[in-house]
């Protein structure tokens, strides 16, 4: 069974208690009127009866009101419990995206990193050693280089038109 219905039918059940009370409470107050009316009319053995069920119906009262107190007090704090334990959980499937995203994060850095040949996640194209170089280093690039930059940059859109 879920938390709520549990919790749907802890209220069902003090909802129950409570009309119990109230009629334990009817009754206790109704005999105590026939004991007082039983007393007037001089008729003991009835009054006594009477006496005996309103004594009866007042203890009944009084423990279906412990029951009652006893039972909200405890709903509430396991409501409260389920609360927090449905707000960790939230927190845990909200951690397991973070971890899914950086997983993912990941592996397409690897995957970037195995397509050019270079750690690209390390490293950028533009560093400061780069610049420090002769510019007739640019110049001396020659054919090949940029035939391995082409076919590198097929398999790069070639991978990415699969997935």
């Amino acid at each position: 069974m879920s938390v709520e219905r549990l919790v749907e039918r802890q209220k069902a059940l003090l909802d129950e208690l409570a009309t119990k009370r109230d009629d334990a409470k009817l009754m206790a107050d109704k005999r105590y009127e026939q004991t007082e009316l039983a007393k007037q009319a001089g008729e003991e053995k009835l009054a006594e009866r009477a006496a005996l069920e309103s004594k009866h119906y007042g203890e009944q009262y009084r423990y279906f009101e412990g029951l009652l107190d006893e039972g909200a007090r405890e709903l509430d704090a396991l409501e409260r419990r389920a609360l927090e334990m449905r707000l960790k959980l939230d927190e845990m499937q909200n951690k397991r995206y973070e971890f899914a995203m950086r997983e993912n994060l990941d592996l397409l850095k690897g995957a970037l990193d195995q397509i050019f040949g270079a750690q690209t996640s390390k490293t950028h194209p533009f560093t400061e050693e780069e610049k420090k170089q002769e510019p007739a280093a640019e110049e001396k690039i020659d054919a090949a280089d940029e035939d391995d930059f082409e076919a590198k940059l097929k398999e790069l859109e070639r991978r990415f038109k699969q997935d």
